[in-house]
């Protein structure tokens, strides 16, 4: 297992909004040597969202680069309103929406990364909770960027997903490894799997990485207090993920790929002069998860 960062890790800090650069040059400082940049929001957001959305990329990718960062993996675009009765959006903001996750696979393919993650809906307008009426939504819902990501030789990677809000208490679909094992079988897909988002409804991580097994191309890092995922880096912070038995179950499977810190609420309210031992440490924890890993 490799250990990466997420754009989203250092975009912000107590005095404002890091460029590109700044940002970049903060996590290459700290250690990392590899990203993901998150395109529904900040830096990757921004980027895709404009109307030069491809220059925007390229210029991504030639700061990474600059930085001695390869970039590994994007993440789509995702409207938590989609397919819930109260909030869903108006037919134009939906055409705009499904217009942007069908254009980060080729946001992917010009940042360099050769993983794209996205996330399942919860279908909510056709069913309260059916399997089989949320595989059929999500294949749909779906379809057109996993057909745009094989065009450009891009891998799809379904995350597993929490939801945090009204509907919180009740089932909904993707949250679990059965729920993103099906629909990634179904797609021609890979998992990434998020262990922040799992710990509030998954007892037993150890057991759904063994049964994700070689469908794992990705994972994603960061800590939960329990009740939600806290996006913390893990075992900083009164996360309580046990760690100590993922990671030796992530060895188990033979998983050599990536692990990406997110981790968004770690940095943001820290003065730029803390942030550079803060990053440093969060990559001195990774490395402990990396000697579980082995």
């Amino acid at each position: 297992m490799r250990i990466a960062v997420s754009s989203k890790f250092a975009e912000r800090a107590r005095e404002g909004v890091l460029g590109s650069k700044e940002s970049f040059s903060l996590v290459k400082n700290a250690g990392f040597d590899a990203l993901e940049i998150d395109l529904s929001r900040g830096i990757g957001g921004a980027a895709l969202r404009s109307d030069n959305w491809k220059d925007g990329m390229i210029s991504i990718r030639n700061a990474a680069e600059a930085n001695g960062l390869e970039i590994v993996s994007a993440h789509a675009p995702h409207d938590p309103r989609l397919y819930i009765p109260e909030t869903e959006p108006s037919a134009e903001e939906r055409a705009c929406f499904d217009a942007l996750l069908v254009r980060s696979a080729e946001a992917a393919k010009l940042l360099g990364a050769g993983i794209l993650v996205v996330h399942p809906v919860d279908d909510l307008i056709n069913a309260e909770y059916d399997s089989t009426v949320n595989l059929e939504t999500n294949k749909k819902y779906l379809g057109g960027v996993v057909a745009e990501a094989e065009k450009y030789g891009i891998k799809i990677a379904v995350e597993n997903v929490y939801y945090s809000s009204a509907y919180r208490l009740r089932r909904r679909y993707g949250e679990s490894s059965e729920d993103v094992i099906k629909l990634a079988d179904a797609l021609g897909a890979g998992i990434c799997w998020n262990c922040g988002h799992a710990h509030p409804v998954t007892m037993d991580q150890a057991r759904a990485v063994k049964k994700i097994g070689e469908r794992m191309i990705l994972m994603h890092l960061s800590d939960s207090r329990g009740h939600t995922d806290a996006g913390l880096p893990p075992m900083i912070g009164g996360g309580n993920i046990k760690w100590e038995q993922i990671m030796p179950a992530v060895a188990e499977i033979g998983y050599e790929g990536y692990a990406v810190l997110t981790a968004e609420s770690y940095l943001p309210m820290m003065p730029r002069v803390l942030q550079p031992d803060a990053a440093a440490f969060a990559r001195t924890v990774c490395r402990r998860l990396e000697e579980l890993a082995r």
